[in-house]
């Protein structure tokens, strides 16, 4: 262990040095969400997003009032305390169903928090009770407008293709990259277009609906959709599934090679990934980031896949090495980021 440390600490140091593709969002009463149940439906003729999302949270110690971040893009209609029965701690009489609890949106992001909602439950709740609110919301998703970047989206509806990343904070989240959920996630899509996102179970689609189950807590939240050309590969004991454009597929075979593996040589390295041992790959526009890796998905943009260049295998090598870091191992909080990246590169160049 000591000489896997010594070995690894100067790339670390050097990570210091790199910026992480987010910027890191200030401190927040200090609760952990632990499971969403999301029902989304995207309208692409419209590049509208309609959410509900119930978030069941646990306060860390005794709060009335919390914080959660949300695209700015995106317009809240009602948050309600979903099972209103009160603590044990208040002396008012339990009410059944929904409560609808007081908020501020701010939409432009003008405080240190970014776009964000603060709320008001209406009473105290003492730590370690878990509550959870129901969020109604809508709103267009086109440009980089009210994401954490200036000028990539992270979350685009188009008529034709489109994504919705965990970093674009389409659904109520705080503590970036720490704070991992269960989730059970359905999204509607008009038909004629496929959806693509991880799921521990069979993807249930039925009705232009697909619901998607992660059962183990994580950075949940990743989709995308289009008319997609499919290719599954198999190495080693991975699945790779491709989903790329018409005509930007002749590249799948080397790149799923490279990913492959990658993918072995880190699980006889690190052991198995949380996600186990199924790859999602898929194609996004180039208004969006180059790569981004989620749980189980790895988002490329379209250059990449247009033409080959060395430094492509090399990103997809360390992308594919987030599995373990940042995903399987978590970060405590965003400061840790560094590690994450630190590892990834270690892993890939090693």
């Amino acid at each position: 262990m000591n000489t896997l440390i010594r070995s690894i600490l100067p790339v670390l140091l050097l990570a210091l040095s790199t910026t992480f593709v987010l910027a890191q969002p200030a401190k927040l009463t200090p609760f952990d969400v632990t499971n969403y149940v999301i029902d989304a439906t995207l309208v692409p003729s419209e590049r509208r997003l309609n959410a509900t999302v119930d978030v069941t949270f646990t306060p860390l110690e005794e709060s009335r009032s919390i914080s959660f971040e949300l695209n700015g893009s995106l317009k809240i209609d009602a948050i309600t305390r979903v099972g209103g029965a009160r603590t044990p701690a208040s002396t008012r009489p339990a009410t059944p169903g929904v409560t609808a609890v007081s908020f501020v949106q701010d939409q432009s992001g003008a405080s240190a928090l970014g776009p964000s909602v603060r709320i008001d439950l209406g009473e105290n709740v003492p730590a370690k009770v878990p509550v959870t609110l129901r969020f109604k919301y809508s709103g267009v998703l086109e440009l980089p407008d009210g994401g954490p970047l200036l000028s990539k989206r992270l979350a685009y509806i188009g008529t034709s293709e489109g994504y919705l990343m965990y970093a674009a904070r389409w659904f109520p989240f705080h503590d970036y990259a720490a704070d991992r959920a269960t989730a059970d996630i359905t999204i509607s899509l008009p038909t004629g277009l496929t959806l693509v996102g991880f799921s521990d179970a069979p993807v249930a689609a039925a009705g232009g609906k697909y619901r998607f189950v992660q059962s183990k807590p994580g950075l949940i939240g990743n989709f995308a959709y289009g008319k997609y050309v499919a290719r599954n590969l198999k190495y080693a004991d991975y699945d790779l599934q491709f989903y790329t454009r018409p005509g930007t597929e002749a590249l799948v075979p080397q790149y799923g090679e490279t990913i492959g593996k990658a993918l072995d040589n880190y699980t006889k390295r690190f052991g198995m990934p949380e996600s186990g041992k199924r790859l999602l790959i898929v194609q996004i526009d180039d208004e969006s980031l180059e790569y981004y890796s989620s749980y189980g998905m790895l988002f490329v943009s379209t250059r990449p896949f247009e033409a080959g260049r060395e430094i492509t295998g090399e990103r997809l090598q360390r992308e594919a090495a987030y599995q373990w870091w940042g995903h399987t191992v978590g970060l405590k909080s965003f400061d840790d980021a560094w590690l994450s990246q630190g590892l990834a590169e270690y892993s890939a160049f090693s």
